[in-house]
């Protein structure tokens, strides 16, 4: 059940009768304050992340290539077979360790709060038959 339908805005019409039973509006609310509880810790995995995610990348590319530091795309002396396989990797890496910490901070919000802060996909149809 999504948590908002345009249905639901109806600012000019709005009449007492349109205000939600006491026992509706807890629930709401609390998933939108948990919502933005989680907006914060998102946040801060994303830098974290990012930080883990130039690390690993520094040190796979040494460990790779030989070289101190990857090739910068606007370095004139590179070249296209030297730019593109080093942005390749970080490409890979820097997704694989948003995923991790992304998948890592909606767990453990889950687990102490009850409530899953992402997307909730309902499994297709035919993948039930």
């Amino acid at each position: 059940m999504p948590l908002w339908t345009p249905a639901d805005h109806r600012l000019d019409n709005l009449a007492m009768t349109d205000i939600p039973d006491q026992d509706e509006r807890p629930g709401k609310l609390d998933r939108i304050s948990l919502k933005l509880m989680y907006k914060p810790i998102g946040m801060i995995g994303g830098v974290v992340g990012g930080l883990l995610a130039s690390m690993a990348f520094a040190r796979i590319w040494q460990a790779i290539a030989g070289k101190g530091k990857a090739p910068e795309a606007t370095d004139k002396s590179q070249s296209w077979a030297d730019i593109l396989p080093a942005a390749a990797l970080h490409g890979i890496v820097f997704g694989v360790v948003k995923a991790v910490v992304d998948r890592l901070n909606a767990k453990e919000f889950e687990r102490k709060t009850g409530f899953w802060p992402g997307k909730q996909s309902r499994p297709a149809p035919d993948a039930q038959a």
